[in-house]
């Protein structure tokens, strides 16, 4: 299961100093700079959709702060999971992984 660094009432101005270096010239301009969010980081090279399930349950929403997910990639399940919340979603790339895939990798 990968880490994950949650990031409260971060302004869109400061998210890209809170991203790992290789994600900062990912943020998308939809990340206003004088807005706030909550930034969930997660480690690893791809997240499935029970880290990011995992992730909710340690994250209460706040009126007027919008939330942004980061890491490498995300599996399909966990894209949608986010997209259902409205999270905006930080990733370096989109190669299409679904959790099921990912668990058949690791089994070899």
């Amino acid at each position: 299961m990968p880490g994950l660094t949650i990031h409260s009432r971060s302004s869109g101005k400061g998210i890209r100093r809170l991203l790992p270096p290789r994600l900062r010239s990912r943020v998308p301009p939809t990340i206003k700079a004088d807005a706030s969010y909550t930034l969930l980081v997660f480690t690893g090279e791809v997240v499935r959709s029970p880290a990011v399930r995992k992730a909710f349950e340690e994250v209460t929403p706040e009126p007027g702060v919008g939330m942004v997910a980061a890491a490498v990639n995300f599996t399909e399940e966990a894209r949608l999971d986010l997209a259902d919340r409205g999270v905006l979603v930080i990733s370096l790339g989109d190669f299409h992984w679904t959790d099921k895939s990912i668990d058949e990798i690791r089994q070899l």
